[in-house]
């Protein structure tokens, strides 16, 4: 027995001899070429079909396999395609040929609608039952399309929408520095200052180098987020293979410099290094004032960087090309009764002692006139310095029991977490003349003396 193939029929399924698949095979490839342009052909083509289907039911070729010759007595029925429709030649003959055609074309589809009316008075039970179970399948399929396609549309607007604005607020934030509703704030770190920022931390050469590459490392998979919701949106075919692989190659590339270059630059935080100075406060008066010397609400700045759980705050003046820090102060208890100011200058370098240097360079001022402690509320560089997260803290040890009197930009320099364990947020401290005492739990709002 020669090998059989399985085929779908008009919905139905047959098996069949290979040698007689290839006949159906060239028959049927013969009708779509007559028929493909044809008004109302794709009709024809599915209507031939259903009637091939139905002959070889007829044959019991759903339950048994189609042969050769049940092929051929098929062909014999419905005739070949070049003799559908053929023109009249005037001969008695041809006239004869003509006519038996065209009663064939009206037996097919008078039988056609018979065969529709009658559902199929020729058919088996069952292929009634299987006719019925494809096109609930179809109907099934076809409802399903919809709704994949729905659910790929809602993906593909949700991609265009996320990609358009996302690129809308890093072009107007990073590149135009726009301050208004396109604003990003992380943790209060304000994004739009980050291109300033870097020419205080970097050599000014490598700026546009970190921007021009920071921008297409971030643009480029935006705009493919955005091409690709365009596609699902409207779901067309592009050749878009070639182009794609460049703007992949570009990005790579571009992430790779990128990486280099900031490797390179943050070598030179590798080391931390602390220098502290400690100023012995002769004389301590019973009450000790605290004052500001240099205040940064005498400031001329044009941004500020703030991370609020460090409570590190940058102050950036464009102008002067500046740049201020603020500085913070806590308090000890002295073993002794002597009084000491600690200043602690952090900063990082390449090695410990470039990181040492970069430390003590830092420009901290503070004076003590009488029984008034002067602080400066920031520190500054030196002319040519670039920042590397450097840090001045104040440290003032005093001995316990010592009454002491801060001014509100002062008290600004303490840090939150030290102002709690001070008590110096309590409800019924008075608003002016606010006087504190040094104990073993630390300051403790006290009245003056």
């Amino acid at each position: 027995m020669d090998n059989t193939i399985k085929i779908n029929l008009g919905g139905i399924l047959f098996q069949i001899e290979e040698a007689a698949y290839l006949l159906l095979r060239d028959y049927l490839q013969a009708i779509d070429t007559r028929f493909r342009h044809v008004a109302g052909g794709a009709e024809t083509i599915e209507d031939i079909e259903s009637r091939i289907a139905e002959i070889f039911q007829s044959k019991n070729g759903a339950a048994g396999v189609i042969s050769k010759e049940n092929v051929v007595e098929m062909i014999s029925i419905i005739g070949r395609p070049e003799e559908f429709d053929q023109p009249e030649i005037e001969s008695e003959s041809a006239r004869y040929g003509t006519q038996r055609k065209k009663m064939y074309g009206n037996a097919f589809y008078s039988n056609r609608r018979n065969n529709r009316q009658s559902a199929g008075s020729d058919l088996s039970g069952t292929s009634k039952v299987g006719n019925a179970f494809n096109e609930v399948f179809m109907a099934l399929g076809k409802v399903l399309n919809i709704f994949f396609r729905v659910i790929l549309i809602i993906i593909g607007i949700s991609l265009v929408l996320t990609g358009f604005l996302a690129m809308l607020s890093f072009v107007m934030v990073f590149l135009f520095k726009y301050p208004g509703s396109f604003s990003t704030n992380i943790d209060g770190v304000n994004l739009s200052y980050i291109p300033d920022f870097l020419n205080f931390i970097v050599p000014p050469s490598i700026v546009p180098w970190i921007t021009v590459l920071t921008t297409i490392v971030v643009v480029l998979p935006l705009l493919a987020l955005i091409y690709w919701g365009v596609k699902m949106i409207f779901w067309f075919k592009a050749k878009d293979g070639i182009f794609s692989l460049i703007a992949l190659v570009i990005w790579v590339m571009s992430i790779a410099a990128l990486s280099i270059i900031l490797f390179n630059e943050g070598v030179g935080y590798a080391e931390t290094a602390k220098a502290t100075s400690s100023k012995i406060l002769k004389e301590l008066p019973d009450t000790l004032y605290i004052k500001s010397g240099k205040s940064i609400s005498d400031l001329k700045y044009d941004h500020e960087i703030s991370i609020p759980d460090d409570e590190y705050e940058i102050f950036i003046a464009e102008e002067s090309k500046e740049i201020f820090v603020r500085t913070y102060l806590g308090f000890e208890s002295s073993e002794d009764n002597n009084a000491v100011l600690e200043v602690r200058k952090r900063s990082t370098g390449r090695s410990r002692s470039d990181a040492l240097l970069k430390a003590e360079a830092l420009q901290y001022n503070f004076s003590f006139i009488g029984d008034t402690l002067y602080l400066d509320e920031y520190f500054t560089y030196p002319s040519g310095t670039k920042w590397a997260f450097d840090n001045v803290g104040a440290t003032l040890v005093i001995p316990e029991g010592t009454v002491i009197s801060i001014d509100n930009n002062v008290e600004s320099m303490i840090r939150q977490h030290h102002r709690n364990y001070y008590d110096m947020d309590s409800e019924n401290l008075k608003p002016k003349n606010r006087f504190w005492q040094l104990t073993e739990e630390g300051l403790r709002y006290c009245e003056p003396k």
